[in-house]
Order: C-alpha cells, then structure tokens, then sequence
C-alpha cells in the first residue's frame, strides 16, 4: 500500500505535547514530516487512529490533537516556498 497524506494538529493547551516529543512521535509512523506553525503534514503506511494512538501513547497526551488524511486537492496562497514544494511532492 502507497503512503497516505495526513495533516495533524494540536490545539494547545495545559495537556499539550512538546513539539519535540510530537516529533519523535511522528518519526515512529512517517515517511516525510513537514512542519508549517501549529499543523504537521506526514506521509504515512499507518491509518488515522494509528497515528493518533501512538502520538498519544508516545506523548503521554489523552488531550485535544486532530489527524486527517489529505488526498490529492489542496489549494494555498502566500506558503512558504518549501511548505508549498513540500506539498506538491506529497500530495
């Protein structure tokens, strides 16, 4: 099975993750992280509630995050040049 796209977020709060133990998170199940402010963008073999159980078990976080695949469409204005090149290579 070809890697799927997922964005991921974190809705920052008392609970919330580091961004360093959220990234050594998403090294377990990706094959590409990119990170643009609050969102991760990955390229992954694992599903939605995989990821999402192992940011939690790895973080240590029960708290507020969101993991949605992205498939194909995307639209953007005004990215930095290496999000958007990012984007355009992984979706």
């Amino acid at each position: 099975m070809a890697p799927r796209t997922y964005m991921i977020t974190i809705l920052y709060n008392g609970t919330t993750p580091t961004r360093k133990s959220l990234t050594k998170a998403l090294a377990l199940v990706a094959t590409a992280v990119h990170r643009f402010g609050t969102f991760w963008i990955i390229k992954s073999h694992h599903t939605a509630r995989e990821i999402r159980d192992v940011i939690e078990r790895e973080t240590g976080n029960s708290g507020n995050f969101l993991v949605v695949r992205l498939y194909r469409e995307a639209a953007w204005r005004h990215l930095p040049e290496e999000t958007a090149r990012f984007l355009k290579d992984q979706l």
